[in-house]
């Protein structure tokens, strides 16, 4: 990642990518066909309470999709008391104890998969290392960007579990359980 970006990214705490807004109009495609069809539905001469509730419901998750869009490249942030290089090692080890599949690994920026175990759409990890915090987000991969999956916390559950694996690392650093490298 170049260094102007990592910076603008860790400000402004939004991963600072280029969107692939064909892809993301294609991954609400599915939430807005019902959308007008049930629209045609309740805006005809016919229209009753049920078209009214399938009309709600279809909005409710299309403005759900594009509020996924807008908040999918913020960054969470681990604050921690120790340096770049204690952070760099307890985020390898949270991604080899998850079992999660090391794409990159830089000084500052490190890329990993999550392998779904269920056959569904993978997750990324973009993790911006520095000296007491480490920035990461978890986004799904492909076209539909993994909106039903994303309603359902997936990307949070990941996180999570990314939290509770550096702690573990640090607490076990701490009181000697592990060895230094």
């Amino acid at each position: 990642m170049d260094e102007d970006i990592w910076h603008q990214s860790i400000f402004n705490r939004k991963l600072i990518v280029k969107r692939d807004w064909f892809a993301d109009v294609f991954g609400l495609i599915p939430y807005v066909l019902p959308l007008l069809i049930s629209g045609l539905f309740l805006f005809s001469k016919n229209g009753s309470i049920v078209s009214f509730a399938f009309f709600f419901l279809f909005s409710c998750t299309v403005f759900q999709g594009i509020y996924s869009l807008h908040q999918e490249n913020n960054l969470s942030e681990i604050q921690t008391e120790y340096s770049a290089a204690h952070n760099k090692q307890a985020l390898l080890f949270a991604i080899d104890h998850l079992n999660w599949s090391l794409l990159m690994n830089e000084d500052t920026t490190v890329t990993a998969v999550i392998d779904n175990r269920l056959g569904f759409i993978n997750q990324n990890l973009i993790a911006l290392i520095t000296d007491q915090a480490i920035y990461f987000n978890i986004k799904h991969e492909g076209t539909s960007k993994g909106r039903v999956p994303f309603f359902f916390g997936l990307n949070e559950k990941r996180g999570i579990q990314l939290v509770q694996a550096i702690e573990q690392y640090n607490f076990d650093q701490n009181n000697g359980l592990l060895q230094r490298p």
